[in-house]
């Protein structure tokens, strides 16, 4: 019931408390087998829209909280003619933050271009449920993250 009433009201909450939220279930033990994956879905969905609220602290702690809850390991996803099934619209739209956080690279902090780069190596690279594409974006990605990581060192040493 909690899940239903949390699947109901996340279109009309701000997008820092669904971060809350995320943030919450991705260190709650227990959550990555038991979250539900309508609710996943939506949030992804919301934090999503709101990216450009969020910016890039914002998306680099929602996959941070993905990468915990496994969503890229854990649920099934096949595409059907064209047309994605339910389940298998959670990695699209992970993969869908990544491309927009990746956007903003060159304003990431390091923390949060170290998140980015965490997230990629461990969850996106190597994940079945990311199609071909999906998944070479975040080999570039980390190649982005990791040189701009290197240089930040560099420039600091």
């Amino acid at each position: 019931q909690l899940q239903g009433w949390l699947c109901a009201s996340v279109s009309s909450t701000k997008p820092g408390k669904l971060l809350e939220l995320l943030h919450t279930l991705s260190m709650s033990r227990g959550a990555t087998e038991y979250c539900s994956l309508e609710l996943l879905t939506i949030l992804a969905s919301e934090l999503l829209a709101q990216s450009q609220v969020l910016g890039g602290a914002g998306l680099a702690l929602a996959l941070q909280a993905f990468g915990r809850l496994r969503v890229l390991q854990r649920h099934g996803g096949h595409v059907d003619g064209g047309a994605v099934s339910q389940e298998g619209k959670l990695p699209r739209l992970v993969a869908a933050l990544l491309r927009s956080l990746l956007v903003l690279e060159r304003r990431l902090s390091l923390s949060d271009a170290a998140k980015a780069a965490h997230f990629c190596a461990l969850c996106a690279m190597d994940s079945p449920l990311l199609t071909e594409a999906e998944r070479a974006e975040a080999k570039d990605g980390l190649a982005r993250l990791l040189e701009r990581l290197s240089w930040e060192q560099k420039r600091w040493s």
